[in-house]
């Protein structure tokens, strides 16, 4: 028999012992492209589908092993810790609120779903959902009239008042919008139903007056129940948007970190490349000359005969190094462009070395990410309250205090730093909000309320200073000094006149 024939034979018996895995392996595979923008973000973020089972990686057009690769991937989160960068740091302390204890609003800021999420968590899972998403919409719902309770501490006993749900992109179904790009009505994905021993998809349409359960045929929805009439004459659905929306005539936008995902795919892959060529080079195989027929199963403890009249020595034979080299410096640079792209996101990803100015810059655009951040929940906080006491009618003064001040730090230096700028003859107000940053780094591990407290003490003190130390334009011995009194138009007077020589005493 020739050699051709023989290696014929051989590569026969190879595909006799070991089924061709090309039949049912790669067509697990899920091509990230056909995959939803704000899914693929959710599951780059948490982990899941693709990423959780392997089945986003791609397989090479001559892969003959890919569910074995996916088994041994490990996906490397990036994703979740950059985009919690983006947020975490606003909600490190509890927000600070002032509202009448008695209210209901006051019991809403403790449960705002009927399931215990308060209102920093709900803010925080709606803020994180815009990260990933682009936008976030939430809905507020009441009891019907009928399950009111008469009294408002039976309603606050039984928790009966308005509640939140929070909605992402992936649950609209479809909106209707005025030409400013405001919402007329909008219809979420809502529960399935059991009918006739089926399982049917409604939805639920809101509108400025009423909602309504509904079902769906192709593009027409079909009145499920009776609408139910909020009367509230808005839309009790506050939409929230990381960004102002390009195109106005459509409710959704495009997720604003999606590169970083991909990116994330990119190295997934790669890295899934890798560790199936390390053990590849691990289990290397021994090519030694035989005329014994057939080959067994691959290994490193395994050998693969060929013909004697080959010249080949005896040797171990694995795929080549250079290319396991090549994808490992390409993942690492994948990783650094990850990262660069976040911190042109405003996240300082890494640490690195550079000069004292440049990294001033990055953490400058970290913080002024981090106030947007902030910005923006304090804006949904009290778009919420306002909905809510539409809803109860209550009438309340509310306030709620976010993080604004997001510098990383040494507080020796700080306090140190403030404690010289104490020192210095400064104008009322300007003591007392450097002696407020004072007491809120020095007192930051006391009680919130006793510190708020002291906080509004200081302001107390500060503003009473202030206004003793607006004199008249006078000399000591009242002879007019020819000074005028400048008045600057503005609200809030810092007390200090715009004049020449200083007039402001303790």
């Amino acid at each position: 028999m020739d050699a051709e024939n023989e290696q014929i034979i051989n590569n026969s018996m190879i595909s006799n012992t070991q089924v061709d895995p090309t039949y049912d392996d790669t067509l697990l595979y899920v091509n990230p492209h056909t995959v939803s923008p704000y899914k693929f973000m959710d599951d780059a973020y948490y982990g899941e589908a693709g990423f959780g089972d392997g089945t986003y990686l791609s397989p090479h057009l001559r892969e003959m092993f890919y569910n074995a690769r996916r088994q041994i991937s490990t996906y490397k989160n990036f994703v979740k810790p950059i985009l919690n960068a983006m947020l975490d740091p606003v909600f490190a302390d509890v927000v600070s609120r002032k509202v009448d204890t008695a209210s209901l609003f006051s019991s809403f800021i403790e449960d705002t779903d009927n399931n215990g999420t308060n209102l920093d968590q709900a803010l925080q899972e709606t803020l994180c959902t815009v990260n990933r998403h682009g936008q976030a919409f939430i809905v507020m719902d009441n009891f019907r009239a009928d399950d009111m309770p008469e009294t408002m501490m039976a309603a606050r006993q039984d928790r009966i008042y308005p509640y939140i749900m929070i909605k992402n992109a992936l649950d609209v179904d479809s909106s209707i919008l005025d030409k400013w790009g405001n919402i007329r009505s909008i219809t979420f994905i809502d529960i399935k139903v059991s009918s006739n021993k089926k399982q049917i998809q409604t939805y639920r349409t809101w509108t400025s007056e009423y909602s309504q359960v509904v079902t769906k045929t192709r593009d027409s929805y079909t009145a499920y129940a009776p609408p139910i009439v909020h009367g509230l004459g808005v839309i009790p659905v506050i939409p929230v948007y990381k960004s102002v929306r390009r195109d106005k005539t459509k409710l959704c936008v495009s997720p604003p970190h999606y590169d970083i995902s991909r990116i994330a795919l990119a190295i997934y892959n790669k890295e899934s490349e890798v560790r199936d060529l390390e053990r590849s080079q691990s289990f290397s195989l021994l090519c030694i000359q035989s005329d014994r027929g057939g080959n067994i199963s691959i290994g490193n403890k395994n050998v693969l005969y060929i013909s004697n009249e080959t010249t080949n020595m005896p040797t171990f034979i694995s795929p080549n190094p250079s290319i396991l080299i090549g994808l490992m410096i390409n993942a690492e640079k994948m990783r650094d462009d990850m990262y660069k792209l976040a911190e042109q996101s405003g996240v300082t990803a890494v640490k690195s070395e550079a000069s004292g100015v440049a990294e001033a810059y990055k953490f400058y655009g970290h913080e002024t990410v981090l106030q947007k951040a902030s910005a923006l929940a304090k804006k949904v906080d009290y778009a919420i309250f306002d909905l809510f006491c539409l809803y109860t009618g209550e009438t309340l003064d509310y306030e709620a205090d976010f993080p604004t001040d997001f510098a990383p730090g040494n507080i020796t230096i700080e306090v140190d730093t403030l404690d010289k700028y104490l020192k210095l003859a400064l104008p009322p107000l300007a003591n007392a909000l450097a002696l407020q940053k004072w007491t809120r780094l020095i007192l930051s591990d006391q009680d919130p309320e006793d510190l708020e407290a002291a906080i509004e003490e200081i302001e107390r003190i500060g503003e009473e200073k202030s206004t003793a130390s607006i004199i008249e334009p006078t000399d000591m011995m009242g002879g007019d000094t020819g000074m005028q009194m400048v008045d600057i138009g503005m609200e809030g007077a810092t007390g200090m006149l715009s004049t020449e020589p200083s007039t402001v005493t303790e």
